[in-house]
């Protein structure tokens, strides 16, 4: 079976790369070929822990360009591709590249959501702007609603013309419908994101240590948040710390609040590989306006480290339990309700310990074979399927 990956940026820093990565080399040791597309990179192939046998292929922008098109289909032939997993969605265009390219064959095209169905960085970004009073109101609301129109049709493009299409939560599926005006969108079916588990069901000892993992940047993120918690807090807690794990365009703004601050236990670590500070660290924090799936949660839980989460997007359920294996706070953010869920946790060891403890137990239904088998079965139904996936244009 030849399997072949598309991503707008390869090799790449962020969790849709990461769990391609995680994939790519999992399928490769069941015996299938894998290819991943991309059109730039950001840093250096070592840093993706790749299976050397998983083959790259750069293409260059713009991506509708007729040489891609050229260099792609032939790609897909001389391969025999079967199956193109494309995990950039939008914009539409690069649906029609994989179209184009698949014209005539058997392969099959798989849209593969890796975010919140409804909203986007663009629409978010006019969010933002109408909420700092940046620039002329009615013409960024006007702005917002064209552009979130034209993210529903392409949507409804980009999953009229796949054979399948997969999001991250059974709850994205409805919302899914609504937004592009589907009543049964039978093609859907919900693969949650998959990662290493490390749960044993032993409880490490923790340090007082409060982790953020994942990129800086306002947009989604929100990281911001998370240094103005820790304001409250490190003054009556001086013997915790706050470490900050990854990279993005909001580092040098972190940097700067944390020293306007004067905030002496905070640590910035760059990007790196996360195990040694979710084994370190008792609570992490994941205060995103807007998410996918937030892998991060079930990493945080399989290593007895307890998440406080805010609730602002509906997956978040499938990985948290409130009060049971973590702390899920009301959407809108509210910091004051932050700082008390924290100061609550870092109080009371027993409770860390209760949550810790079920958390590694729950997070087991995510580990990478259970989600390794569920792209097997989907592999199989469209094999066995009468859909001719080239033939679509």
């Amino acid at each position: 079976m030849n399997i072949l990956f598309v991503l707008g940026s390869y090799p790449s820093i962020g969790g849709v790369e990461s769990v391609v990565t995680n994939l790519s080399n999992d399928f490769t040791d069941l015996g299938m070929t894998v290819h991943i597309v991309s059109f730039e990179s950001s840093c250096s192939l070592e840093k993706m822990r790749l299976h050397p046998d998983v083959k790259l292929l750069k293409l260059s922008k713009p991506v509708l360009s007729k040489n891609n098109r050229i260099i792609l289909s032939e790609y897909i032939k001389e391969h025999c591709v079967d199956f193109v997993i494309n995990d950039w969605v939008l914009p539409f265009y690069v649906t029609m590249l994989i179209r184009k390219s698949i014209k005539g064959t058997a392969c099959k095209l798989i849209q593969a959501h890796q975010n919140l169905p409804t909203t986007n960085a663009r629409l978010k970004d006019l969010e933002i702007k109408m909420e700092e009073k940046k620039g002329v109101y009615a013409f960024n609301k006007l702005k917002w609603h064209f552009i979130n129109l034209i993210s529903r049709l392409s949507l409804k493009y980009v999953y009229h013309v796949c054979d399948k299409f997969a999001v991250l939560s059974p709850t994205f599926i409805s919302q899914f419908e609504k937004y592009i005006w589907v009543g049964n969108a039978y093609k859907m079916c919900a693969i949650p994101e998959t990662f290493d588990s490390t749960a044993n069901g032993t409880l490490p000892e923790k340090n007082k240590e409060i982790l953020y993992l994942g990129r800086l940047d306002y947009n989604q993120k929100r990281v911001r948040r998370v240094i103005d918690i820790w304001n409250e807090l490190e003054k009556k807690y001086p013997d915790w710390c706050l470490t900050i794990v990854g990279d993005g365009p909001d580092m040098k703004e972190l940097q700067k609040r944390t020293k306007e601050y004067g905030l002496q236990h905070v640590s910035f670590e760059g990007f790196q590989k996360g195990d040694k500070y979710f084994n370190r660290s008792a609570i992490m924090l994941l205060v995103s306006e807007y998410e996918g799936f937030g892998i991060v949660l079930a990493e945080a839980q399989s290593h007895a480290c307890v998440p406080v989460a805010l609730d602002s997007y509906t997956a978040l359920h499938d990985i948290v339990e409130n009060e049971k294996n973590g702390i899920i706070l009301k959407y809108p953010y509210d910091k004051d309700e932050f700082v008390k869920a924290v100061e609550n946790l870092m109080l009371d060891k027993k409770k860390r310990e209760r949550m810790a403890f079920s958390g590694m137990k729950t997070v087991k239904r995510f580990e990478r074979t259970k989600i390794v088998d569920m792209w097997i079965e989907l592999f199989n139904e469209l094999k066995n399927s009468k859909l001719n996936g080239g033939g679509v244009i």
